[in-house]
């Protein structure tokens, strides 16, 4: 037995030796975690960063998946994450950055008062600091809240962030009538450099307009209609509605209707229209009308535009919409057939693919007209992405994985960011076979849509081929 000791001690040793080699040599889960993040691959980051109870990183990296999580809109999910990792003893930067998902979590959620209390929580002067100036500045201007929204966003100079937030400076800028601050601002913006820390990357707001655009908007003639086109173009239409003020010419009164639209009032779109005389108006009132649940209100304004204009596009189309509104697919399908047709040349290939994209949502008719209106679509806008992607989604509804698999593979061509193409090609590969490409295609759809509905459907499918 004693011979056997030093054996069994040189033994114990090696492994002791062979385990940190192990642990050295395979990849630190942060660093991997944050490559994804700046990758954007925040599907990846939410399956793979739940790391096993009593690992020195699961806390930090729960802080990478509240990151992710906010950025893809799971909002309930991101302040949980981000609880527990702060429950685990987080210290230093990630606890800046878990301080900053709850109170984004908690401003998303309207609880203003939680989000002043976390505000203090987050450590001045560290990066997370200064997204969130960025995100309260810019929520506070897409509120129409100029004089909160400038301060927050003037001070900003965290690396990354600091583009985003003078961009942001100089739409709340030009909507106060400064515009040699927007100006400043904007050439500010171009003047930024510097890249996020790679954890903070998903919550860099993105550019929402040219700069150039703007420029021109300030020096343009009719300053106000310019300058209320590129805020409301840019995701502020509060403040599109307050540089238009009371302005009741027909082009004025088409965006602040558009605004009160974007707003969540339509309601009160409808009614500001309710004196609307011409054909543009009237079919923006339908849309309105539509949008506030008051069929019988359009239909009675889509009867005006049809005395109007029997034979514009535009009315055809108003029509389509008020009896999809109304549950009438094939009425609907038949109004919007007769839009395309009637379309001038150089407006015909819009037409086709709001015709094609109809069949596609409805399911109505897919494989017969939906099919034919979808090629068509394709013939009128062979260089859009987007034609090839609803053809794609025709051909796979009707059993045509190969046809479904090259229509995805010819968009991507146009567009690698189409999320629609990437989710049917990867229906497609599934369906024929490759489990594996198919898996990566829906990932990358989830991901080039991480808040919205193609991230849902993507994921829906994922889970299936888990069961």
């Amino acid at each position: 037995m004693p011979r056997r000791r030093p054996l069994i001690a040189a033994l114990v040793a090696t492994i002791a030796v062979l385990a940190m080699l192990w642990r050295a040599w395979q990849p630190d889960a942060l660093a991997t975690l944050d490559a994804m993040l700046a990758r954007g691959e925040l599907h990846a980051v939410v399956r793979q960063g739940l790391l096993p109870a009593g690992d020195p990183q699961r806390a930090a990296a729960l802080v990478r998946v509240a990151v992710a999580q906010l950025a893809r809109g799971e909002d309930l999910a991101a302040d949980a994450s981000a609880s527990t990792a702060i429950g685990l003893g987080l210290r230093g930067e990630d606890l800046a950055i878990a301080r900053l998902v709850q109170r984004e979590c908690a401003a998303r959620a309207g609880d203003d008062v939680a989000a002043a209390q976390l505000t203090p929580l987050i450590a001045p002067g560290t990066p997370a600091a200064g997204a969130a100036q960025v995100l309260a500045g810019t929520r506070a201007a897409q509120a129409g809240d100029t004089a909160a929204a400038a301060p927050l966003l003037a001070t900003v100079q965290t690396a990354g962030f600091a583009a985003a937030a003078q961009r942001a400076l100089a739409l709340v800028l030009a909507a106060t009538g400064d515009d040699a601050g927007a100006r400043t601002a904007l050439d500010a913006a171009t003047r930024a450099s510097g890249t996020p820390l790679a954890i903070l990357a998903p919550l860099v707001p993105p550019a929402t307009y040219a700069p150039d655009t703007l420029r021109a908007a300030l020096a343009d003639p009719d300053r106000p209609l310019a300058v209320a086109r590129v805020l409301l173009a840019a995701d502020r239409p509060a403040l599109a509605g307050a540089v238009l003020g009371g302005r009741d010419d027909a082009p004025a009164l088409a965006l602040r209707a558009l605004a009160l639209l974007r707003t969540g009032a339509p309601a009160a779109a409808a009614d500001l229209l309710a004196d609307a005389a011409t054909v543009d108006l009237l079919m923006l009132r339908a849309g309105t009308q539509l949008a506030a649940g008051d069929l019988r209100g359009a239909a009675t304004t889509v009867g005006m535009v049809q005395q109007l204009a029997p034979g514009d596009p535009a009315a055809a189309r108003a029509a389509g919409d008020l009896a999809a509104a109304q549950s009438d697919y094939l009425a609907a399908a038949a109004h919007y057939t007769r839009a395309r047709e009637l379309a001038p040349p150089a407006a015909r290939a819009d037409y086709a693919l709001a015709l094609a994209q109809y069949y596609g949502e409805t399911g109505v008719e897919l494989c017969s007209a939906g099919m034919a209106a979808a090629t068509r679509a394709v013939d009128l806008a062979p260089q859009r992405a987007s034609a090839y992607s609803v053809l794609a989604a025709a051909r796979f509804g009707c059993a045509d994985a190969r046809g479904a698999r090259t229509a995805a593979d010819a968009a991507l061509a146009l567009d690698t960011a189409d999320a629609a193409a990437h989710f049917w090609r990867g229906r497609a590969l599934i369906a024929l076979g490759d489990r594996a490409g198919g898996t990566a295609a829906l990932v990358r759809a989830a991901d080039l849509d991480a808040a919205g509905a193609w991230r849902a459907r993507a994921e829906a499918q994922l889970a299936v081929l888990e069961e």
